[in-house]
């Protein structure tokens, strides 16, 4: 293999930074084809890729220095840009690395860094291991000495080779809590406000949903060892080793996690309704052989979506769904039971039949809804689908307090505005009082 230099050489005069970058292109020009013959003769090339990545770290401390005094200047300007973050974006680095490396780069130009500023130039450290290393250092709080800062620098930078940047970190919170325990490395309050900032969405993108969210490290743990064992892959069959990626693994252990509580029925109720996953099809889609043209539904919490009559047919084989087939009519049950409140049964009738709040241009789901008495219970004392419907809290106070109504038409339910009241006729105008005649 042969590798052709790509920088024309410079002449041995002249800027002296110049010069050095002319004889360090010139010189990896000379390694890459060194390497490159040494590796043809089989040598492990393990050493190699282990040097190259001290190499990076200095060449990437150089660059570091160079960031950090272009920031000082406000360099970037000249060139247009507002700042060193977007120049370097404008050079096809991404935006949140150029933001971390111009933090980076302002950090270890404090002399209270100077220790793992030295270590990078080094080459003993990358510079991820840097970023955990002055952020830990810079969150102390002014309670912690000198000499403990100096020893907690030295501490992280001795653990460094052998960690990785998340492992790091998680050395870095061990040593505040010895030395800094009523500042950063106040446990207690870091639990609570990572705890406060947990959060996790479900959002339909055409044909997929999407997950999103972050955990704090004690829901973490739950979930990576609840996720732990349904994850593993399966064992090698006559078709080979489980061909599922690791996400695609962790993505089917989560609904599989799901499925094993819904079917052991030890969830709470949400707005009266079980916590129950609902297919719904016709009776001729449950008995056809093939499938139809209708599509079926499925519905489980906040998420309905269509799917296929061979689909529903498959899912009304699961134990751990429940089918709800329809009449001719569109009919799930008809229940005249003599009670004040909707049942179990008739809860899930009027969340398939209303799909949810009933009043015009309400997205409420059905788990978040009641079940309002068409004609009031004092009139009627009847609790059955042709006399409920579903409807959220704000509009059930409209139903209540002013004066609107529901009426059920062929299972639909028809809002009615309260009637209008004619105004009072108005008093006629005093007479003027009459002159004695």
């Amino acid at each position: 293999m042969t590798i052709t230099a790509q920088h024309p050489a410079t002449p041995l005069v002249g800027d002296p930074l110049l010069l050095a970058r002319a004889r360090v292109d010139a010189a990896l020009d000379q390694l890459a084809a060194a390497v490159a013959e040494h590796l043809s003769g089989g040598v492990d090339p393990r050493g190699g890729a282990g040097w190259a990545r001290r190499v990076e770290a200095r060449v990437a401390a150089v660059r570091l220095v160079a960031l950090g005094e272009a920031e000082r200047r406000g360099a970037a300007r000249a060139k247009g840009a507002l700042g060193t973050a977007a120049w370097l974006s404008g050079q096809g680095v991404a935006p949140g690395v150029a933001r971390r490396d111009v933090a980076l780069a302002g950090a270890l130009t404090d002399p209270d860094h100077e220790g793992t500023r030295d270590r990078l130039a080094s080459g003993g450290l990358t510079p991820e291991q840097a970023i955990v290393i002055t952020r830990a250092k810079d969150a102390l709080s002014d309670g912690v000495t000198l000499e403990q800062r100096a020893r907690f620098e030295a501490d992280l930078l001795e653990a460094a080779p052998s960690c990785t940047p998340h492992q790091l970190e998680t050395a870095a919170r061990r040593a505040a809590a010895r030395v800094d325990p009523a500042g950063s490395g106040d446990l207690e309050r870091l639990e609570r406000a990572a705890r406060a900032r947990r959060e996790f969405t479900i959002t339909r993108r055409g044909d997929r949903f999407v997950l999103g969210g972050q955990l704090d490290p004690e829901g973490a743990a739950y979930v990576s060892a609840a996720l732990g064992p349904l994850s593993a892959p399966r064992p090698s069959s006559v078709d080979g080793p489980d061909p599922r990626t690791y996400a695609r693994r962790m993505g089917d252990a989560l609904v599989d996690l799901a499925r094993r509580h819904l079917s052991a029925g030890d969830l709470p109720e949400t707005g009266g309704l079980p916590t129950q996953v609902i297919v719904t099809m016709t009776l001729d889609q449950l008995q056809a052989s093939r499938d139809t043209d209708d599509a079926a539904e499925l519905t489980g919490g906040t998420v309905q979506v269509p799917i296929s009559a061979a689909r529903a047919r498959r899912l009304a084989c699961d134990a751990r769904v429940l089918p709800a087939v329809l009449g001719g009519a569109s009919v799930v049950l008809d229940l005249g039971a003599n009670r004040r409140t909707a049942s179990r049964a008739q809860r899930i009738a009027l969340a398939l039949r209303d799909q949810g709040c009933t009043a015009p241009f309400c997205d409420k789901p059905a788990t978040w809804c009641e079940a309002h008495h068409l004609i009031p219970w004092q009139v009627s004392p009847r609790t059955d689908l042709n006399n409920l419907a579903l409807v959220c809290d704000a509009h059930h106070d409209l139903l209540h307090h002013d004066g609107w109504t529901i009426t059920l038409k062929k299972g639909k339910a028809i809002w009615h505005p309260p009637p209008r009241s004619e105004p009072p006729p108005e008093p006629p105008p005093d007479e003027p009082p009459r002159t004695p005649t």
